[in-house]
């Protein structure tokens, strides 16, 4: 999961890695093709997916009485369209591993595309992609920039990557 946009705008989303393969029901491994075919119909993947972390949301909102004070924003949250965007394997292991590592092992900026800092605030480099990737500066108050800077900073008990399915730890231990 990573949360930030080149102007560290708040833009959370999950990246999935899925193994191209799967067990049968008779236990046979089974690959995925790279045309497209996948094991659970793409379209519906966001809608599962929002189903399913938003009834897990409302049942621990619900054991806390809080979900009274949350329905509002938990009804705008099942009307949006939750968009998933699947890709067929892409490349070896090793490349992978760096696409992801993109992501999951560095902050929301670095210190290279800060640019200045000064009284009046933090001037820093960014992409703007509205403009064909062309890379730009843009300027933020200080306290603007930390406010953004920590909406970034993951609360206690999350973190960045987890292990689910076939790769979760209750299957490696159950396989041992």
């Amino acid at each position: 999961m990573h949360t930030w946009g080149q102007n560290l705008s708040l833009h959370p989303h999950i990246h999935c890695l899925v193994p191209a393969a799967g067990l049968t029901l008779k236990g046979n491994l089974k690959h995925i093709t790279k045309k497209g075919k996948y094991l659970y119909p793409e379209k519906m993947i966001g809608v599962v997916f929002r189903g399913k972390l938003l009834g897990m949301l409302k049942r621990q909102l619900s054991s806390q009485q809080k979900l009274k004070e949350c329905q509002q924003l938990l009804d705008v949250l099942w009307k949006k369209n939750w968009v998933t965007d699947c890709e067929p394997p892409i490349g070896s292991p090793q490349h992978i591993v760096k696409y992801l590592g993109q992501y999951s092992h560095r902050v929301a900026i670095s210190n290279q595309r800060i640019q200045n800092v000064d009284k009046d605030g933090v001037t820093f480099q960014m992409k703007d992609y509205a403009d064909q990737g062309k890379r730009k500066f843009t300027h933020l108050p200080g306290v603007e920039f930390l406010h953004r800077f920590s909406l970034h900073i993951l609360p206690k008990r999350f973190v960045r990557i987890r292990y689910f399915g076939i790769l979760s730890s209750k299957i490696k231990r159950d396989i041992k």
